[in-house]
């Protein structure tokens, strides 16, 4: 090696960026990542590196499904559909298929939510207006359960919202027509799609 020559001034061959975790050894030209760097260290494959990783910290290799993978069967039925679609399946058959059904699905289910929170934040309008937010929030919880997914903190961010979106301004103009009816009398409140004894 040339700097082990007396009377040379030593160099270092090693730069190390722990902002972006790369390095580049200025005599071999051996660059990369931080798995790189070990594998180079410790002599065995990259692979094995992020394996190690992996496990360390508790996450999987490879495929990762996507949300409307994730949906339950419950869920989907929940939809409409009257079984889940074989994901893997369409996945290793046609993947243009496949993406375009997964599109469809979390589409499809993104508009479920969506409606499930117009109907919630109406039953919250309904009872707040009727003194009776807390039978609101029981409602609300409770078909979060039931359809594995957030209504009621969405619906009051909304709610505190000085200008909401005109659905909201519409939605609540309706609560209060019926708060309103059931102040006089006990009627019936429809809550998605089924209906449900009034907040009153």
């Amino acid at each position: 090696m040339e700097d082990s020559q007396p009377g040379k001034e030593r160099k270092y061959y090693l730069s190390l960026n722990t902002t972006d975790q790369v390095f580049k050894c200025w005599f071999c030209g051996a660059s990369g990542g931080v798995f790189r760097f070990i594998s180079l260290l410790e002599g065995i494959p990259e692979s094995q590196v992020m394996d190690r990783y992996r496990k360390r910290t508790g996450q999987s290799g490879g495929y990762k499904p996507h949300p409307a993978e994730r949906l339950s069967l419950h869920q989907y039925r929940l939809m409409g559909y009257q079984h889940k679609p074989d994901f893997v399946g369409l996945r290793k058959c046609d993947r243009h298929i496949y993406r375009s059904k997964r599109d469809e699905c979390w589409q499809d289910w993104k508009t479920f939510v969506d409606e499930e929170r117009r109907s919630a934040f109406q039953t919250l309008v309904v009872c707040i207006y009727t003194g009776n937010f807390q039978k609101a929030v029981q409602k609300i919880k409770k078909r979060e359960k039931e359809i594995g997914a957030e209504l009621l903190k969405p619906v009051l961010k909304l709610y505190s919202l000085p200008e909401r979106p005109d659905w909201a301004e519409q939605a609540e103009g309706f609560a209060l027509h019926v708060a309103s009816r059931l102040r006089c009398r006990k009627i019936s409140v429809p809550f998605n799609g089924r209906t449900s004894e009034g907040c009153s």
